[in-house]
């Protein structure tokens, strides 16, 4: 089945490109993201009572590694979206043959 110009216009705007690239998380709404789950919000909690109920030192520890792993996990996010747009890269000629409008 041969597509006209028109139609081939009308489906791009209807479906949009015909790509795999996947857009790259931006860092703000990864760190939202991971930042607001529950378990990071009751690691915080826990902390913030721990520090007052003077665990300064276990309060501060489990902050670190809260920290360090909301980073490790947003870096991790950000390489494998990096890496599946790598692998989806490739170039084939390809010849197209369409109608034109009057058939």
């Amino acid at each position: 089945m041969c597509l006209t110009e028109s139609v081939v216009s009308e489906n791009e705007t209807l479906y949009g490109k015909n790509t795999t690239k996947i857009p790259l998380t931006p860092i703000l709404k990864l760190l939202v993201d991971e930042g607001l789950s529950f378990f990071t919000l009751y690691q915080i909690f826990a902390s913030v009572i721990w520090y007052f109920r003077e665990f300064e030192i276990y309060s501060v520890m489990i902050m670190a590694l809260a920290l360090t792993s909301l980073v490790y996990a947003i870096y991790i996010q950000r390489k494998d979206e990096s890496r599946i747009n790598r692998m989806c890269v490739s170039d084939f000629k390809v010849t197209v043959i369409r109608l034109d409008e009057a058939g």
